[in-house]
């Protein structure tokens, strides 16, 4: 009988086969669905992707303008018939619970309130209007800033959380972070999701389980930690003394290094670039300047590239999204990628059940309790 592999934390093994994403080493880019996430980012926009992802396609003109139109309709909805429901049971809530965890508390709410009997597709647009108005909520507690119909999903979404309107920049740059977000294979999250979905669990128990996954700080929540590192040094002239002072004691430095990527993540550059201009655009660039120090140290002295996470701290800070936003916002994005795989895992399913390699005691004689030391 072959002897089994053994890899910890599934580290370089394929248990699923997928149409939804490719990471392409060769060419240094992702794919979704075969589309370059270059030339997405680009040409395209959130709406369009999440479209792609969840429908398996490039959406014509007419059916983006349905698809943005069916957003916006449940964002309507969520806030007219549902909001004050909504906002008794989140009262209840103290203000100093994790915003994941306040996610967790309304998704099984939906989930319980909602019919889930519907298609899954029409559940994730339902889903992505509600949580929509979770972030408002966590943001200042009610549903009553200025609502904006015409407008696209993201740029709800920034003004909605921010509470001004975007420039041009700042919306593209929050759109592309978006899409950045959106889908990354079998991370941690993506695959707690379609093991749930392997079980044929509803949709809502799917996306809780992910949402569980993302909150962990191995997996979420790292630009995040990023943005409070950043904040804690708080000055470009002392951030070189910081990090070396840091690695000295073997202090992990978060937005570094990644699972799949030993080159650097291709998602990076792009999100990068938009940190760059964001600094140039207002004028600050004192939190652009520490990345690029920081991030010179840690290639120079660990041989480590920044991932996605690292610069997408520098972009929210500069378009003044609250830090404790950062992940649930995560959350909103990559909820089209989990639903995809949702959708795929359940299309052609076998319930995920790997096995493991047992090292514990062989066969013990039972010895009476009387008789134990």
């Amino acid at each position: 009988m072959p002897e089994k592999i053994i890899t910890t934390g599934l580290r370089g093994m394929e248990i699923a086969e997928t149409k939804i994403v490719k990471l392409d080493h060769e060419l240094k880019t992702i794919l979704y669905r075969g589309y370059d996430l270059k030339d997405l980012a680009e040409k395209s926009c959130f709406e369009e992707v999440a479209y792609l992802l969840i429908k398996g396609r490039l959406p014509t003109r007419q059916k983006l303008q349905e698809f943005s139109k069916c957003l916006l309709e449940n964002q309507v909805c969520q806030y007219t018939r549902e909001a004050n429901k909504l906002k008794i049971i989140l009262d209840q809530i103290s203000r100093n619970t994790h915003p994941m965890d306040i996610l967790k508390f309304a998704v099984s709410f939906f989930g319980a309130t909602t019919n889930s009997n519907q298609k899954t597709e029409i559940l994730a647009i339902n889903l992505l209007a509600k949580i929509l108005s979770i972030l408002e909520w966590i943001t200042k507690a009610n549903f009553k800033s200025l609502w904006l119909p015409n407008k696209s999903f993201t740029e709800n979404t920034l003004r909605k959380i921010t509470f001004k309107p975007p420039t041009p920049l700042a919306k593209k740059a929050f759109d592309i972070s978006l899409m950045l977000y959106a889908e990354h294979e079998l991370a941690a999250s993506t695959f707690n999701a379609r093991v749930t979905a392997s079980t044929l669990s509803d949709y809502f128990s799917c996306i809780l389980s992910a949402i569980g996954a993302l909150k962990g700080p191995l997996h979420g929540g790292a630009n995040e930690a990023v943005m409070q590192m950043l904040m804690e040094i708080n000055d470009t002239k002392l951030t070189r003394k910081w990090i070396e002072n840091a690695l000295s004691k073997g202090q992990k430095i978060m937005g570094f290094g990644h699972p799949v990527y030993k080159n650097g993540d291709p998602r990076s550059p792009i999100i990068e670039s938009y940190a760059k201009k964001l600094s140039e655009e207002s004028r600050e660039w004192k939190w652009y300047a520490m990345s690029k120090i920081i991030e010179e140290i840690l290639l120079k002295e660990k041989g480590l590239y920044p991932n996605l996470d690292f610069y997408t701290a520098t972009v929210y800070k500069l378009l003044d999204i609250p830090i404790k936003l950062f992940t649930p916002i995560f959350v909103l994005s990559r909820l089209t990628g989990w639903t995809a795989h949702i959708i795929e895992q359940q299309a052609n399913n076998k319930i995920i059940r790997p096995g493991a390699k047992y090292v514990g005691l062989e066969k013990q004689i039972y010895i009476d309790i009387g008789e134990r030391n």
